[in-house]
């Protein structure tokens, strides 16, 4: 069996990618090329929403402790 590399093969295909605070959604083509899915326009009140929700560097500290407690290793490059 040919083994595909990293990125590559009909697993993508299953692969979405929501980015701009989930107002637009990607998959991949047999190319393995970005299509756009799904696009919406966020309203100034979501957008002012957003802006004001934590983000994850709040809880980061909360979740390092967690890991910690639990003796789980952290990796970090």
């Amino acid at each position: 069996m040919k083994e595909e590399p990293i990125g590559r093969g009909p697993h993508k295909r299953r692969v979405f990618a929501c980015v701009d605070r989930g107002s637009k959604v990607f998959g991949f083509d047999r190319r393995r090329s970005p299509v756009l899915l799904h696009r919406r326009t966020v309203s100034a009140e979501e957008e002012r929403l957003l802006d004001e929700s934590p983000t994850l560097e709040d809880y980061a500290d909360d979740v390092l402790a967690v890991l910690d407690a639990r003796a789980v290793e952290i990796w970090s490059p």
